[in-house]
């Protein structure tokens, strides 16, 4: 084997493993807590999430492209799982789940990010938005109220909740804001 030919399989497989290590997602992130948008909403006993989990497109039957929601599940501050949210059963529109207050974690898989968790804050009579989409709602970068919880990509997720027990909810389960 010459110099140049060896020279030139070390190239290749350096760039190979540049290449494979680049694309692998991380296997899980977790967010700062999201709550409710700076706004009233209509009133009623229980919040309501909204999960604008990531597109997938899928090809059913007949060759037909299809966009819907990706799967998501929501747990409770003591892990316990309250439900799994199946995107093809809203399609293209966000979930949109009535919860009783308190204090939940949506778990959702990311093509970018792997596994996210986002923990979130239900408030009586408020609405809470979990974007992981990549969309914005029009006042995203009004951070007068609130400040907003971003991926690290800076995509918006939601809006900062700061009660104090969110900070007590993310030390009972185990997890730390490891992205603001």
């Amino acid at each position: 084997m010459t110099f140049a030919t060896s020279f030139a399989a070390s190239v290749t497989v350096a760039v190979g493993m540049i290449i494979e290590s680049c694309a692998r997602p991380p296997t899980s992130i977790t967010l700062s807590p999201v709550g409710p948008e700076p706004r009233l909403s209509p009133e009623s006993r229980n919040g309501v999430l909204i999960v604008y989990s990531e597109m997938e497109r899928i090809t059913p039957p007949f060759d037909e492209f299809e966009n819907r929601r990706s799967a998501f599940e929501i747990t409770n501050a003591n892990r316990e799982r309250m439900t799994h949210v199946a995107g093809a059963q809203y399609g293209a529109q966000p979930a949109r789940i009535s919860l009783a207050p308190g204090h939940y974690v949506v778990t959702a898989s990311m093509r970018e990010f792997g596994s996210v968790q986002v923990p979130v804050v239900i408030a009586a009579n408020e609405t809470t938005d979990v974007r992981l989409d990549g969309s914005e709602p029009a006042n995203a970068n009004n951070t007068a109220a609130a400040k907003p919880v971003r991926l690290p990509n800076g995509a918006f997720v939601g809006w900062a909740s700061f009660d104090a027990a969110s900070a007590s909810t993310l030390e009972a389960i185990g997890m730390s804001s490891t992205v603001r």
